[in-house]
């Protein structure tokens, strides 16, 4: 079990979800123009949609054949077919050099779950890099503008320390002149 499924953020998550969707819904459902290696689902919304629809399921289908059901009303787009086998069978594929999924496409195929044929012409769309390369630019541009305000708000900081730094050294040159003075007083 996640610990943050216990975290308020995690419930108001889930609830905003089952209130919208009915059920913390997939993500081909929330962004069905994406693809499932898109940076999207690897920082921000994206990642925490991920890690809630996680944990979620955890607690919410404890069988494959409800697991099934879930993705039966949220059918799949191709190119997420993977990711949704996954799901259903908690497959690891990072966990070899290179994992097969023929095998778990067939499963799908027989369970009534179309487009394992289309899989890698819909994965492989440039569509998708182009698409990506558009939502790069505009992290980037946000990521860049954040990186000028932080070199403005440090450039802030280093004038205030250097003032600040200078007045310590100069009140410690005073110390030490008047200590030096209180020695040749004596």
């Amino acid at each position: 079990m996640r610990p943050y499924i216990k975290e308020d953020w995690y419930k108001t998550k889930v609830k905003k979800y089952i209130e919208k969707y009915g059920d913390v819904p997939p993500p081909w459902i929330v962004n069905p123009d994406s693809h499932p290696q898109s940076l999207r689902w690897r920082m921000g919304e994206g990642e925490t949609l991920i890690m809630i629809l996680g944990a979620w399921f955890e607690t919410e289908f404890n069988d494959e054949e409800e697991r099934i059901n879930y993705f039966r009303k949220y059918p799949a787009p191709p190119r997420w077919l993977p990711w949704m086998a996954g799901v259903i069978w908690n497959l690891e594929p990072w966990q070899q050099e290179k994992f097969d999924y023929e095998p778990y496409f067939n499963k799908l195929r027989k369970l009534g779950f179309e487009g394992t044929s289309d899989f890698q012409k819909d994965f492989y769309d440039e569509q998708w890099a182009l698409k990506e390369t558009e939502e790069s630019k505009k992290i980037n541009f946000r990521r860049t503008k954040s990186k000028v305000d932080l070199k403005l708000e440090y450039a802030q900081l280093w004038k205030l320390y250097k003032k600040k730094w200078l007045s310590v050294v100069i009140a410690l040159i005073i110390c030490l002149i008047l200590y030096l003075l209180s020695l040749q007083i004596k």
